[in-house]
Order: C-alpha cells, then structure tokens, then sequence
C-alpha cells in the first residue's frame, strides 16, 4: 500500500495483494498519524452497500443516517 499527504490531499494506493486481502474480509485501518494528522480510515470491501453496511454493524460501528 502507498500512503501519501499532499497538502490538504490523503492518497492511499493499493495494490492486487491488499484487493486480495480486501476481498478476503481483511480491513484496513490507517492511522493518520503516519502523514501527520489525527484519525482513522478504514478501508473494507463489501459485495453491496448492504453487505457493507451489515458488517459495520456487526462490527459496532454505527454509521450516520445518510439523507434521502
């Protein structure tokens, strides 16, 4: 994975092995301390926005209600 900061940009790269990894229900989760900032970013791979959103939720992460 390439992790960049450009000013006020984030770049995160990934590779075939992360897709892999990804895909094989692997997240990732960047501490942005490592480009000088504070939080999180988690990156996770879902077949559907369902799918995704079942296994934040299994996970106790709750997400906002997103307008209609």
């Amino acid at each position: 994975m390439l992790k960049a900061r450009s000013g006020d940009r984030f770049i995160f790269g990934l590779s075939a092995k992360n897709i892999e990894l990804l895909m094989d229900g692997r997240p990732i989760d960047i501490d942005l301390k490592e480009l000088g900032a504070d939080g999180h970013v988690l990156i996770f791979y879902g077949k559907t926005e369902a799918d995704m959103k079942a296994a934040l939720e299994e996970a106790g992460i709750e997400l906002p209600e997103q307008p209609s």
